[in-house]
């Protein structure tokens, strides 16, 4: 599935900072990202671009995506389908 996140001010996504910073040892101590959200692409098993996005607040990565309501609204406005 596509997923929404936000991107911290290292670039990486939201789900990687929990706790006390970026878990991608980029030495980031931001615990909140600031961007606005985005879509990001993921790909199945065979390497094909899945066009489905993660509803906001369900499970990505063995972490919950984000639920507020930016996120919310970009995944509505998208029709849970990324372009």
């Amino acid at each position: 599935m596509a997923v929404i996140i936000h991107r911290c001010t290292c670039g990486h996504p939201d789900f990687f900072h929990r706790g006390s910073g970026c878990d991608m040892d980029c030495m980031c101590k931001a615990v909140t990202p600031i961007a606005e959200p985005e879509v990001i692409p993921t790909w199945d098993a065979l390497g094909k671009p899945v066009s489905t996005i993660t509803k906001p607040g369900e499970s990505y990565n063995r972490a919950a995506t984000c639920n507020c309501d930016s996120c919310k609204a970009l995944y509505e406005d998208l029709g849970g389908v990324a372009a």
